[in-house]
């Protein structure tokens, strides 16, 4: 992962965790929780919106314009809207996907639910996706949903990103640690 990339994640995770705690402070988890649902729906559905949302040529005023908008026809509570102008107040829109899927992250790990993705070379049956998710559940002790992303170039096996963590069983890589493992004994000692 980019050092770039890795800012942006960074700097997701810090805004999702702090409107996950305004809204538990107000009593207001699940109306955000459906507001953000409805947005997400939206930025996934619309290719235009999200290059509108990452054109830095676009004034501020212009990105919150047009996503004010937005939210007026989603018509989500008062906090979901508040947050999301901010969010255009500091040039951040375009981390809004990554800022909701973090903020799904924190409601699922406070039900006790965790979500995880597994990259693998072809689409897994749903008897491996369930016997995956029930050797990480016996690991995490949580429920585990997966998110699945299909990467021809991993070979073959999966790869497994729980939060920080990856465990690495792809073709791909054991053939860069056997690589690597072959460099290291080449070395004089």
């Amino acid at each position: 992962m980019s050092a770039k990339k890795s800012s942006k994640a960074a700097i997701a995770r810090r805004y999702a965790k702090a409107l996950f705690e305004l809204a538990n402070e107000k009593k207001s988890l699940e109306a955000v929780e459906k507001d953000l649902g409805q947005i997400r729906e939206i930025l996934e559905n619309s290719p235009e919106l999200n290059r509108v949302l990452k054109n830095t040529t676009l004034s501020k005023e212009k990105l919150q314009n047009i996503f004010s908008e937005i939210l007026k026809r989603v018509k989500v509570n008062k906090l979901t809207n508040n947050f999301c102008l901010a969010l255009g107040a500091n040039r951040r829109l375009e981390i809004l996907a990554e800022v909701i899927k973090e903020f799904f992250a924190l409601i699922a790990e406070q039900n006790g639910e965790m979500t995880v993705e597994v990259v693998s070379a072809v689409p897994l049956a749903k008897t491996q996706k369930s016997k995956i998710a029930e050797q990480l559940k016996v690991i995490t002790g949580k429920k585990v949903e997966i998110t699945e992303v299909v990467n021809k170039e991993i070979l073959g096996g999966i790869i497994v990103k729980m939060g920080s963590q990856m465990l690495d069983n792809s073709i791909n890589g054991k053939l860069e640690r056997l690589k690597i493992q072959q460099k290291r004994a080449a070395l004089p000692a």
